[in-house]
């Protein structure tokens, strides 16, 4: 089954706020608050949601696996970028790619995404994570479409990504 294109105009999640990270970067957009005045649905369930997470530190790969698993999403580990893109092609497409943006294996995160969805054909939902303070580096993830999360990535901020990057695929729960 081809995997339905993301579309940033029509996600839940406005382009203008892919820095969910908290930091003050300054990418020329306007990041003013969005307020919906529709009613609060029920959370959409996480079940069987598929995320590919690349990341070469093993503890924090670990301690995500963990965390993804815990809320019933189906986890694909790879330690980098080539690893991730044997993973594609051996598995299901991801829902989501979250990466770590420093890498070992001579990539840096937004180019393993671009490989994975260059492999996939479609622009899957992605998430840059990273430990620099660099605003510059969250102006270059939203100039790839990406979302960006600074380390430590709080599980709030990234189960909201979960459910709002894809709302075609985990439904609209009524409540």
């Amino acid at each position: 089954m081809p995997h339905a294109e993301f579309d940033p105009e029509t996600s839940r999640t406005d382009l203008r706020r892919r820095n969910v990270s908290g930091s003050q970067a300054d990418c020329g957009d306007d990041h003013g608050s969005h307020r919906s005045s529709a009613r609060p649905q029920a959370e959409p369930s996480l079940d069987s949601v598929r995320v590919l997470v690349i990341e070469d530190n093993a503890l924090v790969r670990d301690a995500m696996h963990s965390l993804l698993t815990a809320w019933g999403i189906r986890v694909t580990l790879a330690e980098g970028a080539l690893m991730a893109c044997d993973q594609v092609r051996q598995a299901q497409v991801p829902d989501l790619i979250l990466s770590d943006f420093r890498l070992n294996d001579g990539y840096d995160g937004i180019n393993a995404i671009r490989l994975v969805r260059e492999i996939v054909g479609s622009e899957i939902p992605a998430c840059l994570i990273s430990a620099d303070a660099d605003g510059n580096l969250a102006c270059q993830a939203q100039a790839a479409g990406l979302y960006f999360l600074q380390k430590p990535v709080p599980p709030a901020k990234l189960r909201s990504i979960l459910r709002g990057v894809h709302p075609s695929r985990l439904g609209s729960a009524t409540g």
